[in-house]
């Protein structure tokens, strides 16, 4: 299935490419899409199963550091709805143990908390940290 949408995702590029509206900077953002999607095909188990998009996202992040660091390092949640809830849970089967959850309310992560007790999980709202953040292109 993930083979799929990026197959329809390089038809759409190559349909648009001819229409008026389509620049360069949607083009490159389709581009860049299909460039994250075949490095995420290559470098995680994708493709070997049913495996889900907060699974497959930890397991990339997790790539980036070393595994003795897991249970040791701050990992960084944005959001704390189902998808954030995922990710958090996926990062405690890697042995992760300490969460900084950023959310625009404290009401969903302090949930998670009491869910997942012995986990290090400190709250930082939303509004306290876009003025902080440096968000690229």
């Amino acid at each position: 299935p993930s083979g799929e949408l990026l197959a329809q995702v390089k038809q759409v590029v190559k349909v648009g490419q001819g229409v008026v509206g389509f620049g360069r900077n949607i083009s490159g953002l389709f581009k860049h899409a299909i460039t994250v999607g075949k490095r995420v095909r290559t470098e995680t188990n994708i493709a070997a199963g049913a495996v889900s998009v907060s699974s497959a996202a930890v397991e990339l992040a997790l790539m980036k550091i070393p595994e003795s660091s897991y249970a040791t390092a701050h990992m960084l949640v944005i959001g704390a709805g189902k998808m954030g809830k995922l990710v958090i849970k996926h990062l405690v089967a890697k042995g992760c143990t300490k969460m900084v959850v950023v959310n625009r309310s404290e009401e969903r992560v302090a949930a998670i908390r009491e869910e997942l007790k012995g986990i290090e999980i400190i709250y930082k709202p939303l509004s306290e940290m876009l003025p902080r953040l440096l968000l690229l292109k």
